[in-house]
């Protein structure tokens, strides 16, 4: 039985929320379950720095079915270099 599923979603966000200043954390949280990972996303690509050399491993993240559905939606702010 999976542990996630039985911890209340709100305590979840909270949790995630909490998270959300330490990038290293929020990674390795964000592989713990989709559910997880969307909410991590969230923090992670809030802001969405772009160089020249960024674009491609952006691509190559973008190439993944569920990154293709969740990033897009999570970017609020887009810098481009």
């Amino acid at each position: 039985m999976n542990p996630l599923r039985e911890f209340p979603l709100e305590l979840q966000g909270l949790v995630i929320d909490h998270l959300s200043q330490d990038q290293r954390t929020l990674l390795k949280a964000s592989l713990s379950s989709k559910a997880w990972r969307l909410g991590c996303y969230r923090h992670l690509f809030y802001d969405l720095y772009l160089e020249l050399g960024s674009v491609e491993p952006l691509s190559q993240l973008l190439d993944h079915p569920f990154t293709q559905a969740t990033v897009p939606s999570c970017v609020r702010r887009l810098y481009i270099n």
